[in-house]
């Protein structure tokens, strides 16, 4: 019972740290897919010049 109590918190702890590092992630991927079709975008402009 007692491990039990111990224990909580730092399962707390991953799982907040795991979140924040899967949302973290997921931000990144966001921003990699929007630079590529920036760039992708600025060559079909420089193409049609």
């Amino acid at each position: 019972m007692e491990n039990r109590i111990n224990l909580t918190p730092s399962v707390n702890d991953y799982l907040r740290r795991f979140y924040v590092a899967q949302n973290n992630l997921h931000q990144l991927i966001k921003e990699e897919r929007l630079q590529k079709r920036i760039q992708k975008s600025k060559r079909l402009l420089l193409k049609a010049e």
